[in-house]
């Protein structure tokens, strides 16, 4: 945990709660949001026909809140929203639970604390969602540390889980961690390519993959088409070509490594990266047989090939705090740095101190220019989140016709993403380094 809670402070916060449990019937919730600020709060619960059902938790002004929620089953893995914030937690229908939220925090949602009922549960939770194991497999290139990798990861998960007497609890979570070992398998492929600099055959994940080719088209599918989304984000200097190739790698099923390699280009071309893109593109077409297939990513490629270093960046049109007009001419005879984000985006926020630092360390003469262009569709989200932030470099807000190019011309559809234009108004990467990447000065230079 990143924070001590006090019980005791919550205890006299809820003095006057007089809710009263019953078995079998709504569960009392009590306690306190730290750094509360009128921010709106509800479970956000999924259902098995798709839907979701909004719950929401009445909180004071000062935070606390005592409540009772009606669920149709017990809870244990209930996702819990305050405004940014994704908390994950464990509750039962009758019983009574004290806890306390953070929310000063912003991007970090493991701090909680559950007192009494729930609190071994609800400990586990928030350890099991504060595991990163992406850092951990980022440079492994055999399959077999791979799979040791990561059931190290999750070897203290399972001996907590040991100590906890709540057996529908401790069963569906040994099921989740067996699910997830499983499913990180996949990402083997892709993250060695990424290590070694090219994509090799892994005898040990080909027997591995082997063993499971009476998988169903549905089931692989279910299986990697999460796996497939992420690479697209996680792995940056893998080209398209041995990213298709890792993406084949994962089944020895003829008709599921087309479906793979499909997912595959068409996730890392929705992701902006481009990298190799006619050579993966032709490598694609030399090998995939469905017709329909090929041409989902025909018109895919070719309208990202559109957006290859050294072609003319589409314009965008955005307006400026006092609601003046601009576009990306306006700031010719630099290179210029763009930052696509919005205030609702937890990832993008996190960005900012350091966008902020880059821009101070490039001083009052930069060789960069950097703006920042927001694509939120509530002009008062934007400004309050600059007034929380401050700003040493120019903020702007993607205007309709601006939001119709992001999205249209560039192929954003998920943010923070981060734009690289030449000084002539060229393109030089619309997938360029984030700010928090370690010497983004050069990385920068290095594109132009």
């Amino acid at each position: 945990m990143k924070k001590i809670f006090t019980v005791l402070g919550v205890a006299a916060a809820l003095a006057a709660c007089t809710q009263a449990p019953q078995n079998g019937g709504p569960t009392v919730f009590q306690g306190r949001f730290i750094g509360y600020n009128n921010e709106f709060v509800e479970f956000f619960l999924p259902q098995e026909d798709g839907s979701f059902k909004e719950i929401p938790l009445k909180v004071n002004e000062d935070g606390t809140f005592c409540d009772t929620i009606q669920f149709d089953k017990d809870l244990l893995d209930a996702p819990l929203f305050a405004d940014k914030f994704m908390f994950r937690v464990c509750l039962e229908q009758g019983k009574t639970y004290n806890a306390e939220f953070d929310i000063t925090q912003e991007g970090v949602e493991t701090n909680f604390h559950f007192d009494g009922e729930g609190a071994a549960e609800n400990a586990f939770m928030a350890h099991y969602w504060d595991v990163d194991v992406f850092k951990e497999i980022a440079d492994v290139t055999t399959f077999k540390d791979f799979k040791s990798t990561i059931q190290n990861i999750y070897a203290p998960l399972r001996k907590e889980l040991g100590t906890i007497s709540n057996k529908p609890f401790v069963k569906y979570y040994n099921d989740e961690i067996d699910g997830k070992e499983e499913m990180y398998s996949y990402y083997f492929p892709f993250f060695a390519a990424e290590a070694a600099g090219s994509f090799q055959d892994d005898p040990d994940f080909g027997a591995y993959v082997a063993g499971k080719k009476k998988v169903s088209d549905d089931d692989f599918r279910s299986s990697l088409e999460g796996v497939l989304t992420n690479v697209s984000y996680l792995v940056k200097r893998i080209n398209i070509t041995d990213a298709l190739k890792a993406a084949a790698s994962c089944s020895v099923n003829p008709a599921q490594k087309e479906w793979a390699m499909t997912q595959m280009i068409s996730s890392l071309v929705g992701a902006g990266n481009t990298n190799g893109l006619q050579e993966g593109y032709d490598y694609f077409s030399g090998v995939v047989q469905n017709e329909d297939y090929l041409d989902q990513v025909d018109e895919l490629c070719n309208n990202a090939l559109l957006l290859h270093p050294g072609a003319d960046a589409p314009d965008i049109e955005f307006e400026d705090i006092d609601g003046n007009i601009h576009h990306l001419s306006d700031f010719a005879g630099k290179p210029l740095y763009i930052d696509l984000w919005a205030s609702w985006c937890g990832p993008c926020c996190e960005e900012i101190p350091h966008l902020a630092a880059f821009v101070e360390s490039l001083g009052k003469n930069p060789e960069i220019c950097c703006i920042s262009i927001s694509t939120d569709s509530v002009r008062s989200d934007w400004t309050a989140k600059l007034e929380e932030v401050g700003s040493t470099w120019p903020q702007f807000l993607a205007t309709e016709d601006g939001q119709k190019s992001i999205s249209g011309k560039y192929f954003v559809h998920a943010i923070p993403r981060f734009l690289l234009i030449t000084a002539d108004g060229k393109i030089a990467t619309v997938n360029a380094p984030r700010p928090s990447e370690p010497d983004l000065l050069n990385e920068l230079k290095s594109l132009l």
